[in-house]
């Protein structure tokens, strides 16, 4: 397996398109994901997930910088990433949420169990802290 930048595009029809990409920062793969998470288009996303978790990656931030908006669907696959890592005692983190999906994550009372980051910086603090 290369360790390029991975890069899949769910092809836009009403519902408009998701980009995932996966980069590894300072040892942190990084999915940054731009577009709206729809449950039309969220296979995109649980695909690149998926392949992380099989790879056994151990630390995982997404970056949400770019999602307007994310359905319940998202949420489900942020979900199974989270309870993923924690059961390989690895390193998870959110950065970026909007305000909308922000107030998706506080009102299903997830704010307070998964780690919801302002930024890059201080998710990428948390993982160090983390790992010890």
């Amino acid at each position: 397996m290369s360790d390029e930048p991975l890069h899949m595009r769910e092809p836009g029809i009403d519902t408009g398109e998701l980009d995932v990409q996966v980069d590894t920062v300072d040892g942190v793969e990084v999915v940054r994901v731009a577009g709206k998470i729809l449950s039309s288009n969220v296979h995109t996303l649980e695909s690149v997930v998926q392949d992380l978790i099989g790879k056994e990656k151990l630390q995982i931030a997404f970056d949400l910088t770019e999602v307007p908006y994310m359905s319940s669907a998202g949420v489900r696959v942020i979900l199974l990433c989270a309870k993923s890592m924690q059961k390989r005692n690895g390193s998870f983190a959110l950065f970026g949420l909007s305000e909308y999906n922000m107030k998706v994550f506080e009102v299903a009372g997830l704010h307070s169990i998964l780690p919801i980051m302002p930024d890059w910086e201080e998710t990428k603090r948390f993982i160090e802290s983390a790992n010890g």
